[in-house]
């Protein structure tokens, strides 16, 4: 091996590690903004009292007692960014646990059958006219602050794309020869999808859902910061920054606090989707 290999060799096991640690790095953090987003409210209820309880003046800055200080209300800021995580969370979660499961079917069976493809195609490209901001209001206007409403606008809003996502990877597989094979045993249609070409996307759409839960986040984030997707009526994430922007030089915490807790969410998941993504190509 030359002088040139080797250097080469060893950028090559360098950028490997560097990989490593970047992806054992942004686990880590994204492990640990979903702990506190769902562990959170238990915390903030046990340890500071709810996120509801008032300390005293408003915006007050942080002291040892109380480490991000006070709201608008003068409520403790730990505490609600303790409880404010889980709507950021959870109905993101919910939806795109949906829209794939629901698109990656719909995409295998017009793979598989191109039965009324078009006709459906057409249906589900509707969604893609319509920009998601306008669809947004739309359900804000007409839901209010349901989460109902919101997952399914996300679900509406991905399910198009995730169909043809899965339509482009179970292609190829149709027909490939352990589908001929079991198609050749009389396997049923429904038999072949689930058996037989769904177990093969996994990966692929596991890597996707990563993406879609990203573009969710910033959706519900969206409606949250125009005062929309509370579970109960308390404050989360987006909508403390929303609420607290008018104190930021007197507590600047109880903004940059929820604002860091959604970068914690939303960066390492689009980091390490990236790094997946490249993998493949």
């Amino acid at each position: 091996m030359t002088v040139r290999d080797r250097g080469m060799t060893a950028g090559l096991g360098k950028s490997r590690a560097l990989r490593r640690l970047l992806i054992a790095v942004c686990a880590a953090v994204l492990g640990a903004g979903l702990l506190v987003a769902l562990g959170g409210p238990f915390i903030a209820d046990r340890v500071h009292g709810g996120p509801d309880r008032t300390l005293g003046a408003s915006y007050l800055p942080s002291s040892a007692h109380d480490p991000l200080g006070t709201d608008y209300l003068g409520r403790d800021v730990a505490a609600r960014v303790l409880a404010g995580g889980a709507t950021i969370v959870v109905i993101p979660l919910i939806a795109v646990i949906l829209a794939e499961a629901v698109g990656v079917l719909a995409g295998i069976w017009f793979a598989q059958t191109r039965r009324s493809e078009r006709l459906t195609r057409y249906l589900l490209d509707v969604v893609l006219v319509v920009p998601p901001a306008v669809s947004l209001l739309v359900v804000l206007t007409a839901s209010g602050t349901n989460p109902l409403g919101l997952i399914l606008l996300v679900l509406m809003i991905s399910l198009p794309f995730v169909s043809r996502y899965a339509q482009a990877l179970a292609t190829p597989l149709v027909s490939s020869g352990f589908v001929a094979a079991a198609q050749a045993r009389g396997d049923s249609t429904a038999r072949v999808m689930v058996c037989e070409i769904l177990p093969n996307l996994i990966v692929p759409v596991a890597a996707d859902l990563g993406t879609r839960f990203v573009g969710a986040v910033y959706l519900v984030a969206t409606a949250s910061f125009l005062g929309a997707a509370t579970l109960d009526g308390t404050a989360n994430w987006a909508s403390m920054v929303q609420q607290n922007a008018a104190g930021l030089a007197l507590n600047p915490w109880s903004v940059a606090a929820p604002a860091a807790m959604i970068a914690v969410i939303t960066i390492p998941a689009n980091i390490l989707a990236d790094i997946y993504l490249e993998r493949r190509r």
